[in-house]
């Protein structure tokens, strides 16, 4: 029973402390009138050097919310997203690709200065190069802002997310390469990882979209459905 106890207060203390990081960041920006995402990081990173021992280690399934959250965050980014623009303006598509390229090849540079393995710059290197949509989304949404820049830098954004989860499973593909020395096993882990959320994603951007056209759904019913298509994505890959 006390150890039923410890866990339910285990439970209950990180919504809480989420819960009181919020508020905490709110009266920042009221007080500041700093954008919301600068206090919010703000606040985390004070947040982060309060030691508390056992908070969420024995509280299951906190990744599991963590990759969900983040898929809606990337899902609304790739809801913005309109891959016809990158027909009209090319020139964004090439300068995301060697942006990402630069930013990968700085950072495993950098990291060789401080002496790191090679397995752990490439890594370093390729989580880097992925921007923050959390941050993009966050600044475009609340200050309304529409047009050009917004567009050129939402779509940039999306590129370097999705270039660094291709330079990630290259990575992981040659840590199994180089541990295993198996070039099939190495290969299909990461082809197949980004095939199937490839395929299962577009699977659902094609289904959704045509059974919400054949029912009458209001907004926030969409909204929904959206967000159980997440979830089961997310529970896939």
């Amino acid at each position: 029973m006390v150890t039923d106890f410890d866990f339910l207060l285990q439970s209950i203390a990180w919504p809480v402390v989420l819960l009181l990081a919020w508020l905490l960041a709110e009266r920042v920006y009221a007080t500041w009138r700093l954008p919301r995402v600068t206090s919010y990081v703000a606040v985390g990173l004070v947040c982060s050097l309060v030691n508390l021992p056992g908070l969420t280690l024995a509280v299951p399934g906190l990744d599991f919310l963590a990759n969900v959250a983040l898929s809606l965050v990337l899902f609304e980014l790739g809801y913005r997203i309109n891959l016809r623009w990158f027909r009209h303006n090319p020139w964004v598509l090439v300068l995301g690709l060697v942006e990402s390229l630069v930013t990968f090849a700085a950072i495993y540079w950098v990291g060789g200065w401080f002496q790191l393995e090679t397995d752990m710059r490439l890594i370093i290197a390729a989580l880097s190069v992925s921007a923050s949509p959390a941050g993009v989304l966050r600044v475009a949404n609340e200050l309304r802002s529409a047009g050009q820049v917004t567009e050129r830098v939402l779509h940039l954004c999306a590129i370097n997310c999705m270039v660094s989860v291709l330079l990630l499973k290259l990575v992981v593909g040659y840590w199994y390469l180089n541990t295993s020395g198996d070039l099939v096993l190495a290969a299909f882990g990461s082809i197949h990882v980004v095939g199937t959320s490839v395929a299962v994603g577009g699977l659902l951007g094609v289904a959704v979209p045509w059974l919400l056209s054949r029912a009458s759904t209001h907004e926030r019913g969409v909204t929904l459905v959206f967000a159980l298509s997440v979830l089961l994505l997310t529970t896939a890959a």
